[in-house]
């Protein structure tokens, strides 16, 4: 008498289809929220893109695993929040750099301006028998036209970027301090948990059932 087979389990995808999805997903994941450094600036308020954007591109990722018939892990959880957070940050980084290089080519001209050049020039040289009255009101001038380039360099900062971020907003009572990095923060982490409950929700779907016995 020959040995039945044991009964087979529920197929379950395996690790290079596993890896897959988890390359392919985290690399479509990080293009989208770079990619949309191009979307207009008129959607780009505070929360609406990193939240946003990080629950679609965690329930893209969700289907994308559907169609992979990956099945929703726990391990999961926080790669897919690392790999969603890591996305988060990278999209931040591109906004910043394509607005400061976009400041930089419009204040060009103000800093190469042959004018202002010679009276910043003109302001730093003590002339003779200078007044203390004078004096005052020349480094008065001085240091506000110091301080407007100095202004324009912290601009040009990620602090700046944050900073710019607020001013969309009408009331602006957070755009001082670490208000405006405090707000970034958990919008980017409230993005990366939304992403990932969505993306091991429609894991969890598409999960493969057992047959029951007929």
């Amino acid at each position: 008498m020959v040995a039945e087979d044991p009964p087979q389990g529920p197929p379950t995808a395996g690790p290079p289809r596993l890896r897959q999805w988890l390359v392919i997903g985290a690399v479509g994941v990080a293009f989208a929220f770079v990619a949309a450094a191009h979307l207009p600036d008129g959607i780009k308020f505070p929360g609406v893109l990193t939240i946003g954007l990080g629950a679609v591109a965690g329930w893209g990722w969700g289907r994308f695993g559907q169609a992979l018939e990956i099945s929703g892990r726990r391990f999961l959880v926080p790669v897919v929040f690392t790999g969603l957070l890591i996305a988060e940050l990278l999209g931040a980084w591109k906004h910043h750099q394509d607005r400061a290089e976009h400041l930089r080519e419009k204040w060009q001209g103000l800093r190469n301006d042959p004018i202002a050049l010679a009276v910043r020039d003109a302001l730093a040289q003590e002339p003779e028998n200078e007044t203390p009255e004078a004096r005052r009101e020349r480094l008065q001038r001085l240091a506000e036209f110091d301080e407007r380039e100095s202004l324009r360099e912290r601009r040009l900062e990620f602090h700046g970027y944050l900073v710019s971020r607020m001013e969309r907003l009408k009331n602006r009572p957070l755009t001082t301090g670490y208000w405006p990095e405090i707000v970034w923060g958990a919008e980017i982490l409230l993005g990366s948990a939304l992403g990932t409950f969505l993306a091991i929700a429609g894991l969890r779907r598409s999960a493969p059932v057992s047959d029951e016995a007929h």
